[in-house]
């Protein structure tokens, strides 16, 4: 349709008697619908074509840098103070967030990448029956175990953005500095992705070791519990990881 109207004012401009002023007005008329994007399909950014000014490229800024490590909070309170309270990529409103639980001397640490939708309405992080089973094949419960989110807030999309992950590592990693426990459980891909550098499927099948700050910890990633429910292949392999944290062994 813009290019009909294009065509026809074209056109028009060229009957006109004075051959000056058709070639002038011809240009200007299509230069101007030129700028104003006939000569493109579609853009996303609207712009006013009859303001003075020329349209600018807007400069894309990730929504989730991560946070300079002066301002990582150094003590463990601050550092759930902040997770609770502050400006956390995909974490939502403070009110929507979930504590991590357990005993923070505990020699096991979990890591899961975000709460599940019960955990947000309980408070607790791993609210399913099914997480408390698994504590319990490898000798520890909610008490004696730490409990912890990388993103401490349900995203809206149901997943972690990788720019979110990255700056959510930083926070995590603070977190087993503070903590330094001699085991960790990463449950769920961002968790693995962000502690380990791949998804929990990659991390399967070894014991890993991380340095955080000096302390070495043991280390396994399994699939979220969310995703077990009728597949026994799944709880089968998380069963084995979560041997080999127990047993250490390396294979």
């Amino acid at each position: 349709m813009i290019d009909r109207a294009v065509n026809t004012a074209f056109c028009n401009v060229m009957t006109l008697e004075n051959r000056n002023y058709e070639n002038s007005a011809a240009t200007s008329l299509l230069g101007w619908w030129q700028d104003a994007g006939v000569d493109t399909a579609i853009s996303e950014v609207p712009h006013n074509w009859l303001s003075a000014t020329l349209p600018i490229k807007a400069n894309v800024i990730a929504s989730s840098a991560a946070p300079p490590a002066s301002l990582v909070p150094q003590t463990l309170d601050a550092l759930i103070d902040h997770l609770m309270t502050g400006d956390i990529p995909d974490a939502g409103p403070p009110k929507r967030r979930v504590r991590p639980s357990g005993d923070p001397l505990s020699t096991l640490m979990v890591l899961v990448d975000f709460p599940e939708a019960a955990d947000v309405e309980s408070g607790q992080p791993l609210c399913d029956a099914i997480f408390d089973k698994m504590l319990g094949a490898v000798g520890f419960d909610r008490n004696s175990a730490y409990v912890a989110l990388l993103c401490p807030g349900r995203p809206m999309t149901g997943r972690l953005s990788d720019d979110s992950v990255a700056s959510l590592a930083v926070l995590a990693r603070q977190h087993l500095a503070l903590v330094s426990p001699k085991q960790l459980w990463l449950i769920g891909g961002a968790a693995s992705r962000a502690i380990l550098g791949v998804d929990d499927a990659s991390a399967r099948g070894k014991l890993h070791k991380v340095n955080q700050n000096g302390v070495i910890m043991d280390a396994i990633a399994t699939a979220h519990p969310r995703m077990f429910e009728g597949s026994k292949s799944r709880k089968s392999a998380a069963w084995t990881e979560m041997q080999r944290l127990v047993a250490k062994e390396a294979v």
